[in-house]
């Protein structure tokens, strides 16, 4: 390219290639040598989402293109991702640049890859309901269903606690309290999961739930003081039960699945939970 002493009037248009939320933007351009770098920018691809580009060239300002441009080389073609994106243009092996308006127009064919699913199985828990089993589908949309509990969760009382007594006491016998206090807890949700990234996903639920503390005695026959058997008073201003929600967060490593969210009960009672998991 010559020495041109010709001051090109740039006019740089920034035609965006809009498909949805994806978008070409910021298209600008510099010589360099006997060569023009053209940039732009890719904006708003999703994760399974890929840009098939190619540029065009106008020397009237934006009235006319000419192209593809064929003399090119860098990030152009098939496989273009979000980020900054530079072209190299021998310009004189296409088109004269004398006393030109030069405008660049990078075109973009929108490629979207088929999101693969997978099961997954993942064992969970926290500090009150440590062994949990979560099963279910990933994929752009999936779903899942989960239960946790500790290792009594079906344990109950016939009474009822309060202020280191039982209320309702109703046997013609008498009880006494034992140093043992218990927790029987449990819930169990089903909801859907959504990838937001490669290995990135989002779930959330809703199901059922209890927590209940239970304080054990020792029941004893009038007649003779013979133990009849023991029972449990539970707890009420400790003891939650409802409906409850979760959400969550899973990472995706290779075929690991990391896990961690939040849940309440009964709108009362908040929580937390933590897995790890597989998926085939």
């Amino acid at each position: 390219m010559k020495n041109y002493t010709l001051i090109f009037t740039i006019t740089l248009l920034l035609l965006c290639t809009q498909i949805f939320a994806q978008r070409i933007e910021n298209v600008r351009f510099t010589t360099v040598g006997n060569n023009i770098e053209v940039y732009y920018t890719v904006a708003g691809l999703k994760f399974n989402q890929t840009l098939t580009t190619s540029i065009y060239a106008s020397t009237d300002g934006g009235v006319s293109f000419q192209g593809p441009l064929r003399f090119v080389t860098g990030d152009l073609g098939p496989g273009m991702v979000n980020g900054q994106h530079m072209v190299t243009w021998e310009a004189t092996k296409e088109i004269p640049l004398d006393n030109i308006n030069l405008v660049f127009d990078v075109r973009a064919e929108l490629v979207e890859t088929p999101v693969k699913k997978d099961f997954f199985a993942a064992l969970t828990g926290n500090q009150i309901t440590p062994l949990g089993l979560r099963i279910g589908l990933l994929g752009k949309t999936g779903y899942y269903l989960s239960f946790q509990s500790n290792l009594s969760p079906g344990l109950t009382g016939s009474y009822t606690y309060k202020d280191n007594a039982i209320t309702d006491y109703n046997r013609f016998a008498w009880y006494e309290f034992t140093s043992e206090h218990k927790k029987a807890a449990w819930a169990a949700f089903g909801g859907l999961t959504f990838q937001a990234g490669r290995n990135f996903f989002i779930y959330t639920g809703a199901g059922y739930g209890k927590y209940e503390v239970l304080y054990e005695i020792k029941e004893y026959s009038y007649e003779d003081d013979a133990l009849l058997g023991t029972d449990y008073g539970r707890d009420e201003s400790l003891s939650v039960q409802g409906p409850a929600l979760e959400a969550g967060l899973i990472l995706r490593t290779g075929k690991v699945l990391l896990m961690g969210g939040a849940n309440i009960l009964n709108f009362k009672m908040p929580g937390w939970s933590a897995g790890i998991g597989i998926s085939f």
